[in-house]
This record gives structure tokens, sequence and C-alpha cells, in this order.
């Protein structure tokens, strides 16, 4: 039995600490992103999508059709669930004054969830970056200024990967490719934002205005 539970705690060790890597580029209206995590990897290019272990990609999921019989039997359980709606009982919704009394309750929750946002975004790690960005509007002399104004942005982001070439050709256009790699793992894009989350939350003054708003909302 010990050896079981030792086993288990090894395997979610590795599913928590273990970091995956997000890689994303960008070029112009083109997208790709790429997950990958223990040898398996998912690509995307937000149309569709391909997944794979190691060097194997797995064959695409075929489409499930819907038999007849299971179409009947769909539209019998929304008959069924349409007919218990309307012998239900309505419920009386609640007066503006308890949204009112607790119109702070409200803000400490939007609060906490905000920073639970802010730290699953900031739980990411960037491991290498480069953006490239081609100058042209089809005027020689604006595209030149805006070239060397880009320099005296890169000159003051020394952190910032970025590349900058231009275009004088009258019918230019502006154009950039980017790319981005990431590290994150499920202990700190989940499991600790959501254990700082529910230590915020204030459960007693939630499991109260619950209890306050059934009571309230009951059926007769």
């Amino acid at each position: 039995m010990l050896a079981f539970f030792a086993i288990i705690a090894f395997i979610l060790a590795i599913l928590l600490f273990v970091p995956f890597f997000v890689h994303v580029e960008l070029a112009n209206s083109a997208f790709s992103a790429k997950v990958s995590f223990l040898g398996f990897w998912f690509v995307t290019d937000g149309r569709k999508g391909r997944r794979g272990f190691l060097w194997k990609e797995f064959p695409p999921e075929k489409a499930k059709s819907i038999t007849s019989e299971e179409k009947s039997e769909d539209k019998h359980e929304k008959k069924t669930v349409s007919k218990k709606d309307k012998s239900a009982k309505p419920k009386k919704e609640a007066p503006l004054s308890f949204w009112l009394k607790r119109k702070g309750l409200f803000v400490r929750i939007v609060s906490a969830v905000l920073r639970f946002v802010a730290d699953v975004a900031m739980s990411f790690r960037v491991v290498s970056h480069h953006l490239f960005l081609k100058i042209g509007n089809g005027e020689p002399e604006i595209t030149g200024a805006l070239y060397g104004w880009m320099f005296a942005i890169k000159a003051g982001l020394p952190k910032m990967n970025l590349d900058f070439g231009y275009d004088f050709r009258p019918s230019a256009k502006w154009d950039f490719y980017g790319h981005v790699d990431l590290r994150n793992s499920l202990f700190r894009l989940l499991l600790w934002p959501l254990l700082k989350l529910i230590w915020r939350l204030p459960k007693l003054n939630m499991i109260s205005a619950y209890r306050e708003h059934k009571r309230i909302t009951k059926a007769e």
C-alpha cells in the first residue's frame, strides 16, 4: 500500500512540476501555436489542430455521425425537460437591497478573481522571443524616418530582441514576423494561483450570502 501511494505521489509530482513549453508564431494574419509536455505535443493555427507524441503524429479524429435513433432520443429528452420546466414552480427574485447590501463583498470577489487571472498570466516565463518588422508605406521619405525612429526605440529596449527592415518601393506594405517561447508548469499555472484565490476569497461571507439568497428566493 505504501508503494502504491509513493507511485501516485511520484506521478503527481511529475504532472505538476515538470515544465511544459508553448511556442507561438505570428506573421501578419497568420498564427500558429505549439504546446509540448512530456513528449506529447499539440499544434494549432486557430482553425484546426494536430496532435502527436515525439515524432509520431496521431491520426485526426473522424467526425461522429448522428444516427436517427440518437436524434429521436435527443428530441424526446428535450420534450421531457421542457415539460419539467413548465411544471416547476417559479422562484422569487432577490430584492435590489440584497445586492446593494453586499456590494463590498462583490468588490472583494472581483478583486480576488482579477488577481487570480494576473497570477496565471504572470506564471509564464519567457524563454526566447524575436520580432522582425519591415517598414514601408510607399513613401521613401517617411519610410526612412520611421526606420531611424525604430532603431532609437530598439536602443531604449535593450532586453527586446527586435530587428527592422525597410522597403522603399511604391507598392511597399508593412510586414512583421514574431515568435515567443514560453515555459510553465501546472503547479505554477493552476494549483498555486488557485490556492491563493481560495485564500483571498471571503469564504464565510460568501456562504452566508448564498444561504440568505437561497432563503429569499425559495419557491413557496
